[in-house]
């Protein structure tokens, strides 16, 4: 897409919220820097499945499950705000659509996050796969996934305009299909160590420019389409 297409749309609502918020997302990444990192754990030797549980054990000790929480919460107000544009422009400016849509987005992932955190801690404590560093073998894990058609069929519904569905239900399956599409990228970062930041951009760049493909200036949503979505 090139930069006087791009120019124009960013002007455009939901555009110049989401870019505020993007922005202060990062800058809080940025100060909070490796405090957001899965950071290397020294844990004694054994067998990956002797040492898993004191990792877990030491991470904790590290940072309490509400700071996790909150560490997650800040990169995923980072990293996958400006991939919400299109749903965001079919519920503007109806603010209390827009809350109960980012609610139920967002909570989605906030529950994929202990599973998508263990997954990093077990390539963290197991090596990697065959023997590669963990950030490395997450970078694989997230090539591999990008060829498959089941990613495909994730962000091609991701696309898909709302039908006639409440709010909530739009924002849930927003979420899913979100999560099914982007899972592996939001690995990467997550496995990174000290790289953790600049995997973050990457990702969400990534990101970005896969829903970029798909969309088009536009002004209103077709009437239709916006009074479909209800509460």
């Amino acid at each position: 897409m090139r930069l006087r297409t791009i120019l124009p749309l960013l002007a455009q609502p939901p555009w110049p919220p989401l870019v505020v918020v993007t922005l202060c997302g990062w800058g809080a990444a940025i100060a909070c820097g490796q405090a957001l990192a899965m950071s290397a754990l020294c844990v004694a030797a054994g067998s990956w499945y002797e040492r898993a549980p004191r990792a877990v054990e030491a991470a904790l000790f590290l940072a309490s499950p509400a700071q996790i929480g909150a560490g997650w919460l800040l990169m995923l107000v980072a990293m996958m705000t400006p991939i919400l544009v299109d749903p965001l422009h079919h519920l503007w400016p109806r603010r209390s659509a827009i809350i109960v849509f980012l609610a139920c987005y967002f909570g989605i992932w906030l529950a994929m996050a202990p599973i998508l955190t263990g997954i990093a801690l077990l390539l963290d404590v197991a090596d990697g796969l065959a023997g590669l560093p963990a950030g490395l073998s997450a970078v694989v894990l997230a090539l591999a996934w990008q060829a498959m058609p089941w990613k495909r069929a994730c962000l091609d519904r991701c696309r898909r305009r709302p039908g006639r569905v409440s709010t909530r239900h739009y924002g849930i399956a927003q979420g899913g299909w979100c999560v099914g599409a982007c899972w592996a990228l939001m690995l990467v970062p997550l496995a990174a160590g000290p790289a953790h930041l600049p995997a973050m951009a990457l990702a969400s760049a990534i990101m970005i420019g896969e829903r970029l493909r798909a969309t088009r200036p536009c002004g209103r949503a077709p009437l239709a389409a916006r009074e479909g979505l209800r509460l």
